[in-house]
């Protein structure tokens, strides 16, 4: 696990917020460590070895990342290994240390897909039947951590709302209810848009059958 430590930073993109609804705010965060990489198939097999019998022929190795898994399933594992799934000020102040208008290594703006493909920094901008590559296949980003852009997308502990606030906030945690969880960083296969640190999505977290979609934990 990576070590974020304690302290301010800038939320959100107000580049981008008339299309995630994010605008950008400063937000403090106690310290705490997060997963290097998403969590493999082996990994999350430890735990609940019937999920060998739903990997996807995308994401199918052992040291890929482990999808068709609910927000309940992330959760639940994150919580039997003492640990937790990251809130989304958590992951994005863990996916970047500088620009949340970029990516995870704080480059330019991809122009195309094919852009993002040949750049050998990110897992996007590939087709649906191109899959997962094994974690931690790409560099790392300043802190350490691994995939933050790409690969595939990551639950978050985060109900979605409509972020429109840019009033300084203290280690939040969200609504306390909703109907979508928050995803965030992206897949292979998805628009690049969401490669982006401030991109944010939402899904059912009752879905289980996404094969683009994964998740790290994080540990308080």
């Amino acid at each position: 696990m990576a070590l974020i430590d304690s302290g301010s930073f800038n939320m959100g993109c107000n580049k981008t917020s008339e299309h995630n609804l994010s605008y950008q705010r400063k937000v403090y965060l106690d310290s705490f460590l997060i997963d290097t990489t998403e969590v493999t198939n082996i990994d999350y097999e430890s735990v609940f070895p019937e999920h060998q019998l739903r990997r996807h022929q995308t994401s199918a190795c052992d040291q890929c990342p482990v999808t068709k898994v609910s927000w309940f399933e992330a959760h639940q594992y994150c919580q039997k290994i003492g640990k937790d799934l990251p809130t989304e000020a958590q992951w994005e102040k863990a996916a970047a240390e500088k620009s949340k208008c970029a990516y995870s290594w704080t480059g330019e703006l991809f122009k195309n897909k094919e852009e993002a493909k040949h750049s050998g920094l990110v897992r996007g901008g590939f087709e649906l039947d191109d899959g997962t590559a094994p974690v931690a296949s790409y560099p790392a980003n300043s802190y350490g951590v691994y995939d933050m852009s790409g690969n595939v997308w990551e639950w978050t502990r985060d109900w979605m709302s409509v972020q429109t606030s840019t009033e300084d906030a203290q280690n939040p945690m969200g609504p306390e209810k909703g109907h979508f969880k928050v995803r965030r960083g992206g897949a292979w296969s998805d628009d690049i848009r969401g490669l982006s640190v401030s991109w944010r999505d939402w899904t059912d977290p009752h879905a289980s059958f996404f094969v683009d979609l994964g998740f790290r934990c994080v540990k308080n």
